[in-house]
């Protein structure tokens, strides 16, 4: 039996200087569990939108959606 997946969402706002950190940490904490991480933009200036959207396009992992929400 598989160990059930997990679902990381992170609440962002103006937080370019450490949300690739908290990204990043989620499949350290995950272990061998399957994981999906949300982020939720709500209305940054400070280019952490560009950043996750840079980062998602970089990305080997399926990015379904990214929206800001301002």
């Amino acid at each position: 039996m598989s160990a059930p997946g997990i679902c990381v969402v992170l609440v962002s706002w103006n937080t370019a200087d450490c949300i690739g950190t908290a990204i990043d940490s989620v499949p350290v904490g995950c272990g061998d569990r399957s994981y999906e991480i949300i982020v939720v933009d709500n209305g940054s200036v400070d280019g952490s939108v560009d950043m996750l959207k840079a980062r998602a396009d970089r990305s080997e992992e399926h990015t379904s959606e990214l929206q800001s929400h301002h």
